[in-house]
């Protein structure tokens, strides 16, 4: 309805000069000879501006009261003079019946649930996450804590950087894709490879979301453009690969605690009804009650040496060992043991033997003899001196 009004009234403005030129004009007369336009307080009859000759007042009550299906256009000749002008009817418009209905009209209220739903979603938006600084001046955010907010600036490129090892499984999708850049890079190479999302705004003052998908998770964030403020770098803080991390140092941790069980288990001493197969008679010399056995024996093939609890809090000693086979210091060897809580256990039987702990001054050392020397050696070595743990002979 509007519309038609504007072409009438324009039409009308448009011929308006045109109709009043050839009123002021006589056949035959020169332009410059044209009677001059009558004032605006002296408007005459049958003129342009008489109502009565061209009811425009009329038509245009016609058409606000819907009688009127198209404009009436006036139509002039070449050779009016003070004749009526002939209105003729313009082509009808798109009526206004046929116009699409708004969406306001035909939207339907929002159930109880979508209600909800909406609020859930509207809830989780607004969870303010709170980044932290990253290595080489990256924002980090920890993914899933929220929505993060990435601002970026019409002269400055802005990245995002995903997890190394994540393969992008689309082109990421962005709310407004005429006002922003957005292409994908590659950081490094193999596995190791890391996708990059560069993006850039055409202005300031514009707010959007972006979504990536990956083959591991799916990324959510809010695009914020401003004319100088910026982040240059984006990152994030993935949660699960902390647990991930932390379950495998347990996962070590306890897998180390095992070996050092197994290693201190040992076949149980086997006794004989008589206890013919042990051996106890050993002679224990040393100043530090911490380093000296509480006991000492062997049951013919393994020599077992109970430490006082002490020794528990302490650095193990070293153990020498006596080879009669050999001659001077070559004959002491360091032999290895192994320990099942406050018991020491050496895969050898020996007839002299020495705890070794420290150095220098503060060397401590506990001599260990067999009474009885073994018959398989050779005695001949066993009277050699011991080398103390400070280096001088004993």
């Amino acid at each position: 309805m509007v519309k038609q009004i504007v072409a009438v009234v324009g039409l009308v403005i448009f011929v308006s000069p045109a109709i009043a030129q050839q009123q002021g004009a006589s056949p035959g007369t020169a332009p410059s000879a044209m009677t001059a336009k009558p004032s605006p307080a002296a408007v005459q009859p049958g003129s342009i501006l008489d109502t009565n000759t061209y009811p425009l007042q009329n038509a245009l009550q016609s058409l606000q009261a819907g009688q009127a299906s198209s404009p009436v256009v006036p139509s002039v000749s070449a050779a009016a003079s003070s004749q009526p002008v002939v209105l003729h009817r313009a082509p009808a418009l798109a009526s206004a019946a046929k116009m699409p209905p708004t969406l306001d009209a035909t939207v339907e209220p929002l159930s109880d649930s979508a209600k909800k739903a909406v609020a859930i979603s509207d809830a989780q938006r607004r969870i303010d996450t709170m980044p932290e600084p990253g290595k080489d001046g990256r924002v980090t955010y920890t993914f899933g804590a929220g929505l993060p907010t990435v601002i970026c600036s019409p002269l400055h490129v802005s990245i995002i950087e995903l997890q190394p090892g994540e393969t992008l499984t689309g082109a990421p999708a962005i709310g407004d894709s005429t006002r922003w850049e957005l292409l994908p890079g590659l950081s490094g190479e193999g596995k190791s490879a890391q996708p990059i999302i560069i993006l850039k705004p055409h202005t300031g003052g514009l707010d959007t979301n972006l979504v990536i998908t990956t083959n591991k998770r799916v990324y959510y964030l809010r695009l914020v453009s401003r004319d100088e403020e910026y982040i240059a770098r984006v990152a994030f803080a993935y949660q699960e690969d902390e647990d991930l991390r932390w379950r495998a140092f347990q996962a070590e941790q306890e897998q180390a605690k095992q070996q050092r069980e197994d290693a201190q288990v040992v076949a149980p001493v086997t006794v004989k009804d008589d206890y013919s197969n042990l051996y106890f008679n050993y002679q224990v010399k040393g100043k530090n009650p911490s380093l000296m056995p509480v006991r000492v024996m062997d049951d013919g093939d393994k020599t077992y040496l109970t430490m006082p609890d002490a020794l528990l809090h302490l650095d193990l000693p070293a153990l020498v060992v006596m080879n009669p086979r050999l001659k001077g210091e070559k004959a002491q060897e360091i032999v290895n043991y192994r320990v099942k809580g406050n018991l020491f256990i050496v895969d050898r039987l020996f007839d002299r033997g020495a705890l070794l702990i420290g150095n220098g001054k503060t060397a401590e050392s506990v001599d260990i003899r067999r009474h009885d020397p073994l018959i398989t050696f050779k005695t001949s070595a066993t009277n050699a001196p011991m080398v103390s743990a400070n280096g001088g002979s004993k």
